[in-house]
């Protein structure tokens, strides 16, 4: 593998990612155009009417702006991870922070999670308050704050999380073995990628 090794956007799965979302905003419609007659249930019905409308369309305006965009939601470089795959990102993610990688299959999409030695250091590279909170949510709920959206990336989610892991795995063996030289570890490295 030839660094920087570039995951580009597929632009097939992000029109079905803005289509989804457009579903979910008519749902969303529909539900609140529902004659409930008053019981009960109509401000449950409102409350997810309007959720569905607002989060949705928030997620289509995110998939119509990624595809506009000429930045690769993915480059994997001789110093780390920089992912721009989602809404919520820490920027470059260093090898040697990373502990290791977990695949995680979630409906409607999957995503891989990375691990990291101090998720804290992470959840404070990010400016934005409302982003930080959410970032570190993830860490509560997840685990981490490093999350890679695999929903519109040109590579299945499986070969992603695979090649992740391999380059992991060669980096720390790149750290921890000061005898073996460069030129064997790359030989050992185009070993696993046949």
């Amino acid at each position: 593998m030839d660094y920087p090794y570039l995951i580009q956007r597929s632009k097939k799965k992000s029109y079905l990612a803005i289509l989804a979302c457009l579903l979910f905003v008519g749902l969303g419609v529909f539900t609140l155009a529902l004659d409930t007659n008053g019981t009960g249930s109509a401000m449950i019905m409102t409350v997810i009417g309007w959720l569905n409308i607002i989060l949705f369309t928030l997620g289509a305006v995110f998939f119509a702006s990624r595809l506009r965009k000429k930045q690769l939601p993915l480059e994997i470089t001789d110093e780390g991870i920089r992912d721009n795959s989602s809404f919520i990102t820490p920027g470059l993610t260093r090898w040697e922070d990373i502990k290791g990688f977990r695949f995680k299959k979630a409906i409607p999409q999957s995503v891989i999670l990375i691990d990291v030695h101090d998720p804290e250091a992470y959840v404070q590279k990010v400016d934005h308050p409302t982003l930080r909170a959410n970032m570190r949510h993830n860490v509560k709920t997840l685990g981490s704050p490093a999350i890679i959206n695999t929903t519109a990336i040109d590579v299945s989610p499986r070969k992603l999380f695979e090649l992740l892991q391999e380059e992991l795995k060669f980096q720390q063996t790149l750290r921890s073995s000061p005898g073996i030289t460069l030129p064997e570890l790359l030989r050992q490295r185009d070993e696993l990628f046949r």
